[in-house]
């Protein structure tokens, strides 16, 4: 028995694809989350400041649909993104030290609560 774990050689010799790809997209897909909302936070219409008023000037009172189309766009990229992310942790998910990477998870759920937000109310 101490012979065959003596012999045993490791095949493995660091993170594979699949893992560098969940690691990697992590990261990636809450820079993704960041430009949406900062998107979606400039097109939103502004508020009237006290210096607004007083010096008659006009603010813009509705959604700017142009930058709002980046943020969807860009949600729809997201989607695809996390979901291929998903997919392939989910692929990876073999031996007992292998986890779900809960990034790519929120992002799968958030992307598919933005798109239908964004679907509902804009489109």
């Amino acid at each position: 028995m101490e012979l065959r774990k003596k012999d045993y050689n490791e095949k493995r010799k660091g993170p594979d694809f699949y893992v560098r790809w969940v690691k990697i997209s992590s990261g990636i897909v809450w820079l993704f989350i960041g430009a949406i909302m900062f998107a979606t936070d400039v097109s939103k219409p502004k508020t009237e400041w006290f210096l607004d008023r007083l010096l008659n000037h006009k603010v813009r009172q509705f959604w700017d649909y142009n930058t709002l189309q980046y943020a969807l766009y860009s949600t729809i990229l997201l989607f695809i993104y996390s979901f291929v992310s998903l997919l392939f942790n989910l692929r990876r998910l073999k031996r007992k030290d292998d986890r779900l990477s809960i990034s790519v998870v929120i992002s799968v759920l958030l992307s598919t609560i933005l798109l239908l937000f964004y679907v509902y109310f804009f489109i």
